[in-house]
């Protein structure tokens, strides 16, 4: 965690608690919880309370309801996805008998936040550890990515865009669990994408900018001949 700047402060909840992350309503959270208890409940003893707020027998209940869940879990800030990879899946859709009627899929339907497009060969973001993204904008400008982790992917990429409905027959999942489930250790997870982590801070990524990646999770053999 060096890289992090000294006045970060990590939330960080191993069972899914309650905890408190600034909620816009935690002053009304307050003033209720001090008007239904004859004792005055400090901001202390809020942060340490283990609230259920499933719970039928809380007499907080209604309050409790104000209050914002974290569970910090899986999620990273940024999604980068490779438009390569999605036309190799926009080419098996349009080759199998029971989706073809699908036609091509918009790579939003992924909601990437970085969609690279002059990745020629196919799921090389998969190895990448670390990167640097270049400014298109200024040539001295440059930001540097770690990458966690593949993403494991939902049912949400088969809401279609335009109407905004699931299709209940799960097309985009069925074709990408023949060839993407590629973790050992998480057989039917399909991972589609990667996620990253960035050193910096105040910059903005365009389009255009170039990316150099700087180390790989893994060796890929090439055979010169």
């Amino acid at each position: 965690m060096g890289c992090l700047p000294e006045d970060t402060v990590l939330l960080y909840s191993e069972k899914g608690k309650d905890v408190k992350v600034g909620s816009p309503d935690f002053k009304k959270f307050i003033d209720l919880r001090k008007d239904e208890s004859d004792e005055e409940t400090t901001d202390s003893e809020l942060e340490t309370s283990n609230f259920n707020s499933n719970s039928t027998t809380n007499k907080h209940d209604v309050s409790v309801q104000m209050y914002r869940k974290s569970l910090f879990h899986d999620y990273y800030p940024i999604l980068l996805l490779s438009l390569s990879d999605v036309n190799d899946l926009n080419k098996k859709i349009s080759k199998s008998e029971k989706f073809s009627d699908l036609g091509e899929i918009n790579p939003f339907r992924f909601r990437p936040n970085i969609l690279i497009n002059d990745n020629e060969k196919l799921f090389d973001i998969d190895t990448w550890s670390e990167i640097i993204i270049h400014s298109s904008k200024d040539e001295n400008l440059k930001n540097s990515f770690i990458i966690p982790s593949r993403s494991a992917r939902c049912t949400m990429p088969n809401v279609n865009l335009t109407t905004n409905e699931m299709d209940k027959r799960y097309p985009i999942t069925n074709i990408l669990s023949k060839y993407r489930r590629i973790d050992p250790d998480n057989e039917f997870q399909i991972f589609f994408g990667v996620y990253l982590n960035q050193f910096d801070s105040g910059y903005n990524v365009n389009v255009g900018d170039k990316i150099e990646v700087i180390k790989r999770k893994i060796t890929v053999f090439e055979d010169p001949a």
